[in-house]
Protein backbone atom coordinates (compact mmCIF):
# COMPACT_ATOMS: atom_id res chain seq x y z
CA UNK A 1 0.00 0.00 0.00
CA UNK A 2 3.08 2.52 0.74
CA UNK A 3 4.12 1.79 -2.85
CA UNK A 4 1.14 2.54 -4.46
CA UNK A 5 0.66 5.64 -2.56
CA UNK A 6 4.45 6.87 -3.39
CA UNK A 7 3.96 6.16 -6.86
CA UNK A 8 0.31 7.96 -7.01
CA UNK A 9 2.06 11.12 -5.61
CA UNK A 10 4.80 11.35 -7.84
CA UNK A 11 2.46 10.44 -10.62
CA UNK A 12 0.23 13.64 -9.21
CA UNK A 13 3.82 15.81 -8.92
CA UNK A 14 5.12 15.41 -12.63
CA UNK A 15 1.48 16.08 -13.95
CA UNK A 16 1.20 19.31 -11.54
CA UNK A 17 5.33 20.38 -12.88
CA UNK A 18 3.93 19.10 -16.26
CA UNK A 19 0.93 21.04 -16.53
CA UNK A 20 1.95 24.69 -15.10
CA UNK A 21 4.68 24.37 -17.54
CA UNK A 22 2.40 24.25 -20.28
CA UNK A 23 0.24 27.94 -18.75
CA UNK A 24 3.35 29.30 -18.70
CA UNK A 25 4.08 28.90 -22.22
CA UNK A 26 0.49 30.09 -23.49
CA UNK A 27 -0.21 33.41 -21.26
CA UNK A 28 -2.87 35.64 -22.19
CA UNK A 29 -2.53 38.54 -24.85
CA UNK A 30 -4.24 41.66 -24.07
CA UNK A 31 -5.47 43.55 -27.28
CA UNK A 32 -6.12 46.91 -27.93
CA UNK A 33 -8.21 48.48 -30.73
CA UNK A 34 -9.37 51.93 -32.33
CA UNK A 35 -12.02 51.49 -34.89
CA UNK A 36 -13.23 54.09 -37.42
CA UNK A 37 -16.53 53.43 -39.25
CA UNK A 38 -17.07 56.07 -42.03
CA UNK A 39 -20.53 56.62 -43.70
CA UNK A 40 -23.74 57.58 -43.29
CA UNK A 41 -23.88 56.75 -39.41
CA UNK A 42 -19.50 57.67 -38.95
CA UNK A 43 -18.67 56.05 -36.29
CA UNK A 44 -15.39 55.99 -33.48
CA UNK A 45 -14.44 53.19 -31.08
CA UNK A 46 -11.78 51.64 -28.53
CA UNK A 47 -11.77 48.40 -27.21
CA UNK A 48 -9.58 46.24 -24.64
CA UNK A 49 -9.74 42.40 -24.99
CA UNK A 50 -7.78 39.32 -25.32
CA UNK A 51 -6.22 36.29 -27.29
CA UNK A 52 -7.30 32.87 -27.05
CA UNK A 53 -4.67 30.20 -26.08
CA UNK A 54 -4.70 28.70 -29.53
CA UNK A 55 -4.07 32.31 -30.99
CA UNK A 56 -7.30 32.01 -33.34
CA UNK A 57 -9.81 33.90 -31.54
CA UNK A 58 -9.99 37.37 -29.88
CA UNK A 59 -12.48 38.67 -27.58
CA UNK A 60 -13.36 42.41 -27.17
CA UNK A 61 -15.50 44.76 -25.86
CA UNK A 62 -15.92 47.78 -27.36
CA UNK A 63 -16.78 51.41 -26.46
CA UNK A 64 -18.23 53.61 -29.76
CA UNK A 65 -20.05 56.73 -30.36
CA UNK A 66 -20.92 58.05 -33.44
CA UNK A 67 -23.46 60.83 -35.41
CA UNK A 68 -25.16 61.24 -38.70
CA UNK A 69 -27.49 63.96 -39.84
CA UNK A 70 -30.45 63.94 -37.68
CA UNK A 71 -28.85 61.15 -34.99
CA UNK A 72 -26.65 60.62 -32.83
CA UNK A 73 -25.58 57.83 -30.33
CA UNK A 74 -23.14 55.55 -28.35
CA UNK A 75 -23.22 51.97 -27.12
CA UNK A 76 -21.10 49.06 -26.33
CA UNK A 77 -20.77 45.57 -27.80
CA UNK A 78 -18.88 42.11 -27.50
CA UNK A 79 -16.88 41.44 -30.71
CA UNK A 80 -15.51 37.83 -30.81
CA UNK A 81 -13.13 37.93 -33.67
CA UNK A 82 -12.53 34.08 -35.38
CA UNK A 83 -9.14 33.65 -37.41
CA UNK A 84 -8.60 31.02 -40.14
CA UNK A 85 -4.50 30.76 -38.28
CA UNK A 86 -2.57 31.32 -35.68
CA UNK A 87 -0.89 34.69 -37.27
CA UNK A 88 -4.29 36.08 -37.18
CA UNK A 89 -3.82 37.33 -40.87
CA UNK A 90 -5.90 36.49 -43.69
CA UNK A 91 -9.85 36.01 -43.65
CA UNK A 92 -11.46 36.18 -40.33
CA UNK A 93 -15.37 36.44 -39.10
CA UNK A 94 -16.86 38.45 -36.59
CA UNK A 95 -19.99 38.28 -33.97
CA UNK A 96 -21.18 41.02 -32.56
CA UNK A 97 -23.30 41.33 -29.44
CA UNK A 98 -24.28 44.69 -27.40
CA UNK A 99 -26.65 47.66 -26.76
CA UNK A 100 -26.72 51.09 -28.57
CA UNK A 101 -28.61 54.15 -27.37
CA UNK A 102 -29.65 56.09 -30.28
CA UNK A 103 -30.22 59.96 -29.53
CA UNK A 104 -32.53 61.76 -32.19
CA UNK A 105 -34.96 64.79 -32.35
CA UNK A 106 -38.48 64.30 -32.61
CA UNK A 107 -41.01 66.78 -34.05
CA UNK A 108 -44.11 67.60 -31.64
CA UNK A 109 -47.20 66.94 -33.57
CA UNK A 110 -48.87 69.65 -32.17
CA UNK A 111 -46.62 72.46 -33.46
CA UNK A 112 -44.19 72.77 -29.98
CA UNK A 113 -40.34 72.95 -29.94
CA UNK A 114 -38.98 69.29 -30.64
CA UNK A 115 -37.55 66.85 -28.14
CA UNK A 116 -34.91 64.44 -28.07
CA UNK A 117 -35.35 61.23 -27.69
CA UNK A 118 -33.39 58.12 -26.72
CA UNK A 119 -33.65 54.61 -27.93
CA UNK A 120 -32.06 51.88 -26.70
CA UNK A 121 -31.61 49.31 -29.70
CA UNK A 122 -29.92 45.88 -30.13
CA UNK A 123 -26.55 45.55 -31.52
CA UNK A 124 -25.99 42.07 -33.27
CA UNK A 125 -24.40 41.26 -36.19
CA UNK A 126 -22.56 38.91 -37.72
CA UNK A 127 -19.15 39.99 -40.33
CA UNK A 128 -16.38 39.18 -42.35
CA UNK A 129 -12.92 40.85 -42.47
CA UNK A 130 -9.29 41.07 -43.71
CA UNK A 131 -6.70 41.35 -41.52
CA UNK A 132 -3.08 42.41 -42.71
CA UNK A 133 0.09 42.58 -39.81
CA UNK A 134 1.74 46.08 -39.82
CA UNK A 135 4.31 45.35 -36.89
CA UNK A 136 5.57 43.21 -34.59
CA UNK A 137 2.22 43.12 -33.16
CA UNK A 138 0.02 45.10 -34.44
CA UNK A 139 -2.61 44.72 -37.43
CA UNK A 140 -4.70 46.72 -39.93
CA UNK A 141 -7.66 45.37 -40.35
CA UNK A 142 -11.01 46.09 -42.82
CA UNK A 143 -14.06 44.35 -42.12
CA UNK A 144 -18.02 44.58 -43.21
CA UNK A 145 -20.81 43.44 -40.93
CA UNK A 146 -24.40 43.64 -40.87
CA UNK A 147 -27.38 42.42 -38.44
CA UNK A 148 -29.94 44.09 -36.41
CA UNK A 149 -28.71 46.96 -35.29
CA UNK A 150 -29.38 51.03 -35.38
CA UNK A 151 -27.48 51.17 -38.96
CA UNK A 152 -28.26 47.86 -40.64
CA UNK A 153 -24.49 47.74 -42.07
CA UNK A 154 -20.89 49.11 -41.25
CA UNK A 155 -17.55 49.06 -42.96
CA UNK A 156 -14.77 48.93 -40.39
CA UNK A 157 -11.42 50.48 -40.53
CA UNK A 158 -9.18 49.07 -37.21
CA UNK A 159 -5.82 49.22 -35.82
CA UNK A 160 -5.16 46.36 -33.48
CA UNK A 161 -2.49 46.42 -31.03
Amino acid sequence: MKKFTMITICILLVTFAFSDEVKSETKPQIVFINILSPGLFSTFGFGVGNVSPDLKKESLVIFHAGAAPVFWGAGIYSQTRFFQNTSRTGLFYTIDLGVDLILGVAADPGGGSAAIIALPFPNIAAGIGYSEKIGKKSYFRISIDAGIKAVISNLNFSITF
